[in-house]
């Protein structure tokens, strides 16, 4: 999978997906056939178009329901290349990508996989082992613990131990604490505050999140917030926020 040459790639594309046919731009495409531009191409505008990463999640962009969209590996002669997507003037369809498995296989980041459990888990075909395959690729291949974020707040019935999976990935993913920080503000319950407050204190280099920890979240440790704050904020704005924000906060301490 990937690039074959200078300027042949093997890549992902998106098609709507109409009455059994591939349709793009209103044109049927064909496994095995391979077709090619009659005029120039240009990005965004004309010619073939598919992902410039070989990445399905790069497709979200354009076919966000994913649900009926189907996907196809293609073998595109590059003419230009932007962030998420390639276009070139000649394209084969090779083969599709049919199962859960295989597509999964072409998510690199866990985005269609969050995207396509956002989905699944508001139809009638709900599936519980397709949520399990979904969450794993999630927490596989999140970054950041953003993806795992949006999963356990905005996938519905979740498991209290799908919750808690997905906050112990967010826990070691978050860079920042601001995962930690937005996950111990949602309503999720039994949550375990006092890991994300960790979190929020051992990863937060400004004190903005301990500062909106503090303001925001039931049960806080005022003072262990407050004491990261005045140790991460070197400018002295979210120690005089958190004075004035805060309530129990210290003032004199933290304006001193």
């Amino acid at each position: 999978m990937g690039k074959d040459n200078d300027n042949k790639l093997t890549t992902v594309k998106a098609f709507d997906y109409v009455n059994g046919q591939l349709v793009c731009r209103g044109f049927v495409y064909e496994v095995g056939k391979t077709y090619e531009a009659q005029d120039d191409v240009s990005l965004c505008s004309s010619g073939f178009h598919a992902s410039a990463n070989n990445d399905i999640s790069d497709t979200v962009f354009y076919y966000p329901n994913v649900l009926e969209t189907a996907y196809a590996v293609v073998e595109l002669d590059v003419v230009s290349k932007g962030y998420f997507k390639a276009v070139g003037n000649k394209i084969k369809i090779v083969q599709l990508i049919e199962t859960l498995d295989e597509k999964i296989q072409y998510d690199k980041t866990g985005l269609w996989s969050y995207i396509y459990a956002y989905f699944l888990s508001r139809t009638d075909g709900y599936d519980v082992n397709k949520i399990q395959q979904l969450k794993e690729s999630v927490i596989q291949k999140d970054s950041n613990g953003k993806l795992c974020y949006f999963f356990a707040t905005n996938v519905l019935n979740l498991s209290q131990n799908d919750v808690l999976e997905l906050q112990n990935a967010i826990i070691n993913k978050d860079e920042t604490g601001e995962y930690c920080y937005s996950l111990a503000k949602s309503d999720i319950d039994n949550l375990d505050k006092e890991a994300l407050q960790n979190c929020v204190i051992s990863k937060d280099t400004t004190g903005q999140w301990c500062s909106l920890y503090a303001r925001d979240i039931q049960d806080a440790d005022i003072n262990a917030l407050q004491q990261a704050v005045i140790e991460k904020d070197h400018d002295g704005l979210w120690k005089e926020w958190f004075a004035y924000n805060v309530d129990g906060a210290n003032k004199q301490l933290l304006l001193d």
